[in-house]
């Protein structure tokens, strides 16, 4: 009588099981695996967690605390397939508004409400998150958009247990989210000679940590650049307490700020679009404080007299994308370097079939593609851009 050896999973080879968690569904699949014995729980927490993070959201780039990932991934993802989202007012009624540049405070902001004709709402808005420590909760996140001719910023610091501080919070407060001493830190900054309707907030990018020359390490304020209708391009400095917000101001000869965004790395490049066709390139930490252009360009031809720039997107450090209209070639790309941008654009995208010539129309939204994507290719290379005929290409 032959005996044979009944094969149980933890037989097989390490790779082979990590292959098997890469077809996990769920991140509840994979705790209930890490729950059959001690050798596929050590598995899983050495290495199944960062398997399972990076094979279902590899466009996410985290730090390498990969069960706390799994668990904030999978209930994003989660809450987006059911359309869930809690919506509460912004700032709650408790906080503490610093507001800037008067350094006063106040109880709560008030609601912003036009006053007399505006050029309507436009939605700037930026935010990152800042690991600090070596747990997931340690981390800040920083939250900006504009409202009229006020930026407001949203400073949240989640270290030190600052969730179960909250919880206990609410209950004390009787549900009313958000506290003086746990809280998130909200500045606000509107110049005294700013109004709502003439001078408003149309582009705002968040410089990163990286990104920043902070006059001391100890230095946690928060840098923006922000452009307005009335042709200011600025970079900001929001802090509590401080007066002079205003660390660099870019050259745009007074012309409207449409559109405007930052490379990424140490060293970033500013393009802003100005007017209805000039495009200027800069440099976001040059040493002086007023920052002339390093070279312009033109991104309109002759023929598109009705035609002028409404958005503008770096797809990777060396290219930049502009959405334009009305004309039937809505979306150019540019080649950028330190030392300038191209007169002429490297790329044309119509409308037609192939994305040839075809009926003309406008692009406002560009959204580039992570490389890391499983549907993305090398860097800058795709993208995504939304037309006003109502198609998403």
């Amino acid at each position: 009588m032959t005996i044979t050896k009944r094969l149980v999973l933890t037989d097989l080879p390490p790779e082979i099981l990590l292959h098997i968690i890469g077809y996990a569904d769920s991140a509840r699949f994979l705790r209930c695996v890490a729950l059959t014995c001690r050798t596929l729980n050590k598995l899983v927490t050495l290495e199944g967690w960062k398997t399972f993070t990076l094979t279902n959201f590899p466009s996410f780039k985290t730090p390498p605390y990969w069960k706390e990932a799994a668990h904030a991934l999978t209930t994003l993802s989660r809450n987006f397939d059911r359309r869930g989202f809690i919506a509460r007012p912004y700032p709650p009624a408790t906080a503490t508004i610093h507001t800037l540049p008067d350094c006063n405070v106040r109880d709560h902001l008030r609601m912003w409400e036009p006053q007399g004709q505006t050029m309507g709402y436009q939605p700037v808005l930026d935010s990152y998150e800042e690991w600090l420590g070596k747990r997931w909760n340690d981390r800040k996140e920083v939250v900006a958009w504009g409202a009229g001719a006020e930026l407001i910023v949203k400073v949240t610091d989640w270290g030190d247990n600052m969730v179960d501080k909250q919880q206990r919070n609410v209950k004390k407060n009787r549900g009313r989210f958000g506290n003086t001493d746990t809280g998130p830190e909200w500045l606000t900054y509107k110049h005294p000679q700013h109004s709502h309707g003439r001078d408003d907030i149309t582009t705002l990018s968040l410089l990163r940590p990286e990104q920043i020359a902070r006059p001391s390490s100890s230095d946690q304020s928060v840098f923006a650049i922000v452009g307005r209708a009335n042709g200011e391009l600025r970079q900001l400095r929001l802090a509590k307490g401080v007066s002079d917000c205003a660390v660099r101001t870019y050259a745009t000869q007074n012309m409207p700020v449409r559109s405007a965004d930052i490379t990424t790395g140490a060293s970033p490049l500013l393009l802003a679009c100005l007017g209805d066709s000039r495009a200027a390139l800069y440099h976001v930490n040059a040493d002086e404080g007023r920052v002339n252009p390093v070279s312009e360009t033109t991104c309109t031809s002759g023929t598109e007299r009705a035609c002028r720039s409404w958005t503008t997107k770096f797809l990777s450090q060396t290219t930049v994308a502009i959405g334009r209209g009305t004309t039937k070639y809505p979306v150019v790309v540019y080649q950028v370097a330190p030392d300038g941008i191209t007169g002429e654009p490297i790329r044309r995208f119509g409308t037609g079939k192939g994305l040839s010539e075809g009926l003309a129309t406008s692009v406002y939204p560009i959204v580039k593609i992570p490389s890391s994507s499983s549907m993305g290719n090398s860097e800058g290379q795709e993208f995504f851009s939304g037309g006003y005929d109502g198609l998403i290409r």
